[in-house]
């Protein structure tokens, strides 16, 4: 089954929230409660694994983060990298 990773702007945006009950595939989402290293970790594995990653990002975003990992992954994985502003 084809997998996904939702990547993107966090900040209790909720598009995520909006856009899982559509999903006919399986999906990673990496907002979680209290961040740590083993997140990261499980995070970084999970970008490499799925199948594709889709980056949203919204007015919500304060960070420069997830710019930074939709361009390593559009590097990395150009034909499995998906970018979505907004």
């Amino acid at each position: 089954m084809t997998k996904v990773f939702l990547g993107g702007t966090c900040n209790e945006s909720d598009w995520r929230d909006r856009l899982i009950p559509m999903f006919e595939m399986d999906y990673f989402n990496p907002v979680v409660d209290d961040w740590t290293p083993d997140c990261m970790a499980e995070e970084l594995r999970q970008r490499e694994s799925c199948d594709f990653c889709l980056y949203t990002i919204t007015p919500r975003m304060t960070g420069v983060y997830s710019i930074a990992e939709v361009v390593d992954d559009s590097n990395k994985r150009p034909g499995r990298t998906l970018f979505c502003v907004l």
